[in-house]
């Protein structure tokens, strides 16, 4: 299970390269924002997850969002790239910085 660290002085310095990730923030037009509920630990979190080797952000984004949500979206926008040493992962003896691309998206078909 993934360990997140935020803030935390004791926490160990990343001992891998960046870690990306893509994630995809739906917005309903009153406001809700779709999140889900991470298998990998006890938080609720935009749905995405890391780009894999020779994967294209676009198809990373898809590929994502279809396996946690069974929505098919469309990227609308950068809304940004985020990262901070004050954040970082644990997965068992790796340690990682995570990099977050995170996209405006608009939901084209699928089902929850």
């Amino acid at each position: 299970m993934i360990k997140i660290h935020y803030r935390d002085l004791t926490a160990p310095k990343p001992n891998q390269p960046w870690l990306p990730s893509v994630h995809g923030v739906v917005r309903r037009e009153d406001g809700a924002l779709l999140l889900h509920r991470r298998d990998d630990h006890d938080f609720w979190a935009f749905p995405g997850g890391k780009l894999e080797p020779g994967e294209s952000l676009e198809a990373c984004l898809t590929r994502e969002m279809a396996e946690e949500t069974g929505f098919d979206v469309v990227a609308e926008r950068l809304l940004g790239v985020f990262s901070s040493p004050e954040y970082v992962l644990t997965l068992q003896d790796k340690v990682f910085q995570p990099l977050l691309i995170v996209f405006l998206c608009q939901i084209r078909g699928g089902n929850l």
